[in-house]
């Protein structure tokens, strides 16, 4: 597993062939979508392009699994959220 939690810096460090870190990954939590949940709309763009399989999605502050990643800033849910519904995205981001 290339990547190790830190527990000096809060992050997630990248590590290739030996103990040189190459990036970090830093924790980005609470995040908004850039759009309004509507009752239609099923995709939502995370404002950074976050790491793979690293993201949690909370509607109305509970864990979210009805959701597949459409790309590295897009995920989209299996069933679209009701108009008030709040959407919040924790993700890590790679910083070199």
């Amino acid at each position: 597993m290339p990547y190790k939690f830190n527990p000096f810096t809060s992050t997630l460090d990248y590590y290739e062939s030996g103990n040189s870190t190459v990036a970090t990954a830093n924790i980005k939590q609470d995040i908004a979508p850039s759009e309004t949940p509507d009752g239609s709309r099923v995709e939502f763009t995370v404002p950074d392009e976050y790491l793979t399989g690293s993201i949690q999605v909370f509607l109305n502050g509970q864990a979210e699994t009805y959701f597949s990643e459409t790309s590295s800033t897009t995920i989209t849910f299996d069933t679209a959220p009701l108009t008030g519904d709040v959407i919040r995205f924790s993700y890590a981001i790679i910083t070199p």
